[in-house]
């Protein structure tokens, strides 16, 4: 239930301290990608979250990290 996530702000409040947030289907589901501030932000949502997710019964996805060099936002 709820309000969807709509801003940064939003997903701030609720733990995620990502810099930006992309979602879209693929042919196999949904595609998340989370730009993160650090790779210690990143192990906390993990580790706080993650098992949430797993509660509620929310099927574990791959998961790939990659660097980014350079992100472009308004």
């Amino acid at each position: 239930g709820g309000m969807p996530l709509q801003t940064i702000d939003d997903f701030h409040r609720i733990g995620y301290e990502i810099v930006a947030h992309v979602t879209g289907p693929t042919p196999d589901g949904w595609r998340v990608i989370d730009v993160w501030p650090s790779d210690e932000a990143h192990e906390r949502f993990r580790e706080d979250h993650m098992p949430l997710f797993e509660e509620l019964g929310i099927p574990g996805a791959t998961h790939q990290s990659m660097p980014v060099h350079h992100l472009v936002t308004e």
